[in-house]
C-alpha cells in the first residue's frame, strides 16, 4: 500500500482509488530475508475484510509486479472481486503460495500499512486492527 514504492516498482500504475476485499483477513504468511519479518498476505475469512488501494496497471507494470512478489514461487497472483467506489471490479492480487503460521511484521512494514492506512482514511474500524497487530521484538 505504499504508494512510493508502488510507483518505484510500476511506473505506468493509475490509483484508482480505495477498495476492499470482502471475506479475506490480513495476515502475514511469508518471512522476508530482505526486511527480516513477516510479510502481508491475503487468507478466506468470512465475515472479514482486507482494505487496500486499488490501481490501473500496464501489462508490463502486471509483469514488474510479479518479479518483485516473486510470481508464481512466493506469491500467486489471483483474480478477486473487490469493492471500490466505482461498485464492484475484478482485479489480481498477490496471495502467499506456502504460508507459515505464527509470523509478525516489523515495525517499519508495519507502519507502512498504517501510513498508507491513515492517509486514505481506511475506516477507524481497520486502522484499530493495524494498530492491535504484534510486531516483531
Amino acid at each position: 500500500m505504499d504508494q512510493d514504492q508502488m510507483l518505484g516498482r510500476c511506473p505506468d500504475a493509475i490509483l484508482l482509488g480505495c477498495a476492499t476485499l470482502v471475506d479475506y483477513r490480513l495476515a502475514f504468511t511469508i518471512f522476508s530475508p530482505k526486511r527480516q519479518c513477516g510479510c502481508a498476505d491475503i487468507m478466506p475469512s468470512i465475515g472479514d475484510v482486507v482494505c487496500g488501494l486499488l490501481y490501473r496497471m500496464t501489462n508490463a507494470d502486471r509483469d514488474a509486479m510479479d518479479v518483485f512478489e516473486g510470481h508464481p514461487i512466493h506469491y500467486r497472483r489471483v483474480t478477486v472481486r473487490v469493492k471500490s467506489e466505482n461498485g464492484e471490479v475484478k482485479a489480481c492480487s498477490y496471495e502467499v503460495v506456502n504460508k507459515q503460521d505464527g509470523l509478525r511484521p516489523s515495525y517499519h512494514y508495519l507502519g507502512l500499512l498504517q501510513s498508507a492506512a491513515a492517509r486514505f482514511e481506511f475506516p477507524e474500524k481497520y486502522q484499530l486492527l493495524l494498530r492491535n497487530i504484534e510486531t516483531v521484538k
